[in-house]
């Protein structure tokens, strides 16, 4: 049988497919198509394609130089590599060392050492690549777009989610944790004390301290403890 990796990252929770659904269509590809999965590389959630330094990625890199691996399953082309530069080198490497690369979503393996197929596989990587920048693109503008009518952006705070409409932070679930974090230091509790009476890293309520009134301007009366940080 065909010693085989897989490999699987996610860039954005909830616009990729989950990792833990990553690996089992890795798992059942192989189990059909007669491929020894050794293991799956996971570079875990909010990883770029554009970054080469991912440390499973580089595991993967280092085990394909050194012809440990015999066929390479992803669950598409992008997985890997959005960068085009980045993806034109690892085509070059699968051909030269005669790697098999099986892409589950276009079908299965990918015929890397005919010419024709490497050349329409760089043509997908420049789209890829193409296609992520007018997506970082959109993003930039959608970040400034909020900025400038100040709304609320990037990942909610702790202890906050955001509000039907998708524009501003709220109390959510962990809330309560927030109000006793401030309580507490309020009391004259230490940072130290305060994680391990709450459960709550150190450094999130040294955080949650330092945006005290960031919290009280949202969170109105539902945060009316008391005395502020001294």
């Amino acid at each position: 049988m065909t010693e085989t990796w897989g490999y699987v990252r996610l860039s954005q929770e909830g616009r990729d497919t989950s990792l833990e659904k990553q690996k089992e269509s890795i798992r059942e590809y192989c189990t059909t198509n007669d491929l020894q999965l050794v293991t799956t590389l996971n570079d875990g959630k909010r990883t770029s394609g554009f970054d080469t330094d991912r440390e499973a990625y580089q595991t993967l890199l280092s085990k394909l130089d050194s012809g440990d691996i015999e066929a390479v399953v992803v669950r598409d082309r992008a997985r890997l590599a959005r960068d085009f530069d980045e993806r034109l080198r690892l085509l070059t490497l699968f051909r030269d060392c005669d790697i098999e690369w099986h892409v589950i979503e276009a079908g299965g393996r990918i015929e890397i050492g005919d010419v024709q197929t490497a050349a329409m596989e760089a043509v997908h990587a420049a789209m890829d690549h193409a296609k992520k920048m007018a997506e970082i693109e959109r993003a930039r503008d959608a970040v400034a777009e909020r900025m400038d009518s100040d709304m609320d952006h990037g990942r909610p705070k702790f202890g906050m989610e955001y509000d039907d409409a998708g524009e501003y932070q709220v109390p959510g679930e962990d809330f309560d944790l927030v109000v006793d974090i401030l309580r507490q230091r309020a009391d004259g509790a230490s940072y130290s004390a305060i994680a391990e009476a709450t459960g709550v890293s150190r450094s999130t309520v040294h955080k949650v301290v330092n945006r005290r009134q960031w919290y009280t301007e949202r969170a109105g009366s539902k945060l009316d403890i008391g005395a502020a940080e001294p």
